[in-house]
């Protein structure tokens, strides 16, 4: 994959209204709140995250518009990590370029109300050790709010991230999007470990389950080529 030749601002301002069409089309505003509305005994925690929109996403949808991928005619398969019920997925499953557009997460009631959303692609897996998928099966990979308080501890993320390299192509790209951290240095050593090195950031405003935030979506590519672990083939 190429860069785009559009400037990352330009780039921003068009995935925003891209997002924000399809949210409104898609009435994601409405399915999120009656599924929290109508599912007894869901946890605080459960709701937040199923109070998820397509708007959430314009830092990382202008990462892969930068990164070309209207203008590919190979097929880029995408898998957002934690993806929940898959709201940007099905955004991006009918992107042109996209051949895949996969959502994973442990949380199978959030992906079946994501098939009945019409999620084309959903993966019920562990979303560190990524043992579900084979290396080198990946253009695009999304993980997101990986530096949260009592969620992830840094072990954790050491090791979804040398998975992360291992399932990407040799030119696949890994999209962290963050608020209010800087990815890139906190996680400096794990990064290269796993052979992975910032290619740009790009941060904009954006929805949160706080409020509107800036938002940034740290661009990663690989370097030295990694081995897959043992038993993954």
């Amino acid at each position: 994959m190429g860069q785009h030749a559009q400037p990352a601002a330009d780039s921003f301002a068009r995935a925003t209204g891209l997002l924000a069409e399809f949210e409104r089309h898609d009435r994601s505003r409405d399915k999120t709140g009656t599924a929290v509305a109508d599912t007894a005994g869901m946890s605080r925690q459960a709701a937040l995250d199923t109070c998820k929109y397509p708007g959430m996403y314009a830092p990382a949808l202008a990462a892969i518009l930068d990164a070309g991928a209207e203008e590919t005619d190979r097929g880029l398969r995408f898998l957002h990590l934690g993806a929940n019920h898959g709201t940007f997925c099905r955004f991006l499953q009918d992107l042109p370029g996209m051949r895949l557009s996969a959502a994973l997460d442990l949380d199978l009631d959030a992906l079946r109300r994501g098939r009945t959303w019409q999620l084309r692609d959903a993966i019920l897996a562990d979303a560190v050790s990524l043992a579900a998928l084979r290396a080198g099966s990946l253009d695009l990979l999304l993980a997101e709010s990986l530096y949260v308080p009592n969620y992830w501890r840094p072990p954790q993320i050491a090791g979804g991230l040398d998975a992360a390299a291992c399932v990407l192509r040799d030119d696949g790209l890994l999209l962290v999007q963050e608020w209010g951290f800087d990815f890139s240095r906190g996680f400096a050593a794990a990064l290269a470990v796993a052979g992975l090195r910032e290619r740009r950031r790009i941060t904009g405003p954006a929805e949160t389950q706080q409020g509107v935030r800036h938002v940034t979506c740290f661009v990663y590519g690989k370097g030295e080529k990694c081995s897959p672990p043992a038993g993954r083939a």
